[in-house]
């Protein structure tokens, strides 16, 4: 909640806000700072239907709840760690294949065409063009295999 001259912004917990001020170190603070806050603005207000927000216990907010808003349940620390693990083991099994000389590949997701004969292909519109999602990266990894 928005206190002294931002009061009358009426920020909810979870509003999207962008704000510009000074940060100082204050022990008392749980990252260890705090923003001294000159100009607020409120981006997109939360609505007031959430069935939870970033800070509650997720334990108690039932698994559909979780999903159907997924991206605020990813807000949540215990919910988030589950990413920061995941990118933690992205980040060193990286590290061991570099160390290793193996080169990592990023391929196209959407085609102009079909590569692998054509079966199944998922059509899409792609800025007033139809386009199709890649079925497999096989295509584009074989011209990767030479070593440079």
């Amino acid at each position: 909640m928005a206190t002294g001259r931002f009061k009358e912004l009426h920020i909810k917990l979870d509003d999207a806000v962008e704000l510009v001020g000074r940060v100082r170190r204050d022990q008392r603070a749980k990252s260890g700072c705090e923003i001294d806050i000159e100009e607020l603005r409120v981006l997109n207000a939360a609505s007031n239907k959430l069935p939870f927000n970033s800070g509650s216990r997720i334990s108690e907010v039932g698994q559909e709840a979780r999903l159907e808003y997924r991206p605020l349940a990813a807000r949540n620390d215990e919910i988030g760690n589950v990413f920061r693990v995941q990118a933690a083991i992205l980040k060193y099994f990286r590290e061991f294949l570099e160390r290793r000389h193996f080169l990592e590949i990023i391929t196209s997701k959407i085609v102009a065409s079909g590569t692998e004969g054509g079966s199944n292909l998922f059509a899409v519109n792609y800025f007033e063009r139809i386009a199709y999602l890649a079925q497999s990266p096989q295509f584009y990894k074989e011209h990767g295999v030479a070593r440079i």
